[in-house]
């Protein structure tokens, strides 16, 4: 009489997979491999650099030196130019940056003109106020 064979162990070939048990869902899929579709490549973004102080410069400039908003703008966009010849969308701390240098010097103007101004009403008053003193 001769024994009985042994089932077959899995070898790793097509249909000897194993199987979850009932009632429970599969397995996640592994981690991404670089290189596949959805994960980004490491590197640095053209213009990020320049981006990131463009955004700095201009809060700064917003709240202290009028001249850093003009750097600001500058940055801005050159770090837009180098995306865009990247084929790259604007970068958000470039975009962040032109407005806020715009704003400083928007709010400057606006300042230089304020001041310009009330010297000048105050300087009307000091001397129709002159004229009708009396000695």
């Amino acid at each position: 009489m001769s024994t009985p064979e042994p089932p077959p162990y899995p070898s790793g070939e097509e249909g000897n997979e194993p199987q979850n048990p009932p009632g429970f869902p599969p397995p996640p899929p592994g981690a991404p491999q670089y290189g596949q579709y959805g994960v980004p490549m490491p590197g640095v973004v053209p213009g990020s650099k320049q981006a990131t102080v463009s955004l700095v410069t201009g809060i700064i400039g917003l709240l202290c030196c009028v001249l850093l908003g003009i750097v600001a703008i500058v940055t801005g966009k050159q770090a837009t130019a180098e995306a865009a010849a990247a084929g790259l969308p604007q970068p958000g701390n470039a975009k962040a940056g032109i407005i806020l240098g715009w704003v400083s010097i928007g709010l400057t103007v606006v300042g230089i003109l304020a001041y310009v101004l009330i010297f000048a009403v105050l300087g009307i008053a000091g001397v129709s106020s002159s004229e009708f003193s009396t000695p």
